[in-house]
C-alpha cells in the first residue's frame, strides 16, 4: 500500500455463505466447516484467507505468525492444505492517508493488541464483548 494507507479485515461479521456454496465445483471447499466472514466493503468479490501460521504460499504477515493470503492460487492452497485452520473473509476495509487517524480520533475504532487466539476463536460472535471486557480491564 502507498505511504499512509491502511487496510484491515472485519473478523466478526458472519455471512450465511460457506465455501461449498460459493465454489460448488471445487471439492476441497466442501471440507471447510466455518462460514465466510464479511471482511469489509472493498473488493467484496475477492476471498482472503487469514491463517494462524505461515501458509507456505505467498502471503502477508499481519502480526506474529498470523498471515493473510489473497491470490486465488494461494487461497486454493490454504483450502486444500489447512481448510479449517483459516478464517475466510470476503472483502476488506481500506483507508486513504489520514482517514484512519481521523476515524480513531472520532471514536469509530478502538485499538488493542492483536490476539491470534481471539481471531481464530470458535465463538466469533462473542469477540466484541471480549474486546470490551479487555478494554475495561475486566
Amino acid at each position: 500500500m502507498a505511504s499512509g494507507q491502511h487496510l484491515g479485515f472485519i473478523i466478526n461479521r458472519v455471512t450465511d455463505l460457506n465455501l461449498a456454496a460459493i465454489f460448488p465445483d471445487h471439492a476441497p471447499s466442501a471440507k471447510v466447516v466455518d462460514p465466510v466472514y464479511l471482511g469489509g466493503p472493498e473488493m467484496l468479490g475477492s476471498l482472503f484467507a487469514i491463517v494462524p501460521r505461515d501458509p507456505g504460499v505467498p502471503g502477508l504477515r499481519l502480526f506474529g505468525e498470523v498471515f493473510v493470503v489473497a491470490s486465488g492460487a494461494a487461497v486454493d492452497a490454504v483450502i486444500e492444505k489447512m481448510p479449517n485452520e483459516a478464517r475466510y473473509v470476503t472483502g476488506f476495509v481500506g483507508w486513504q492517508a489520514g482517514e484512519l487517524a481521523k476515524e480513531l480520533e472520532s471514536g469509530y475504532w478502538s485499538v488493542s493488541e492483536p490476539d491470534a487466539a481471539l481471531i481464530f476463536s470458535d465463538k466469533p460472535g462473542s469477540m466484541w464483548e471480549e474486546l470490551q471486557k479487555r478494554r475495561n480491564g475486566i
